[in-house]
């Protein structure tokens, strides 16, 4: 008669709503993860902000870091 389960009534919570998979998200695949840091609202601004500019600054790191080991590779041979 009735085709609905209790399953379907049960709402499901957004991807960014859970703020362990945001995390893992931005330390993963920085630009979701940041999407997600902005979208949900379980966080104040000032953290997002702060975890935002620490992940913009540990790309730059990174990236730079890439950069002289293949500078640094291509020289040597």
């Amino acid at each position: 008669m009735n085709d609905l389960n209790k399953k379907d009534l049960i709402p499901v919570k957004k991807w960014y709503k859970r703020i362990w998979l945001v995390i893992i998200l931005c330390i993963l695949v920085y630009p979701l993860g940041i999407y997600g840091l902005w979208k949900t609202g379980s966080m104040k601004t000032f953290w997002k902000v702060v975890i935002a500019i620490v992940l913009g600054w540990l790309s730059l790191v990174f990236t730079a870091m890439w950069v002289f080991i293949i500078l640094d590779l291509l020289n040597a041979g």
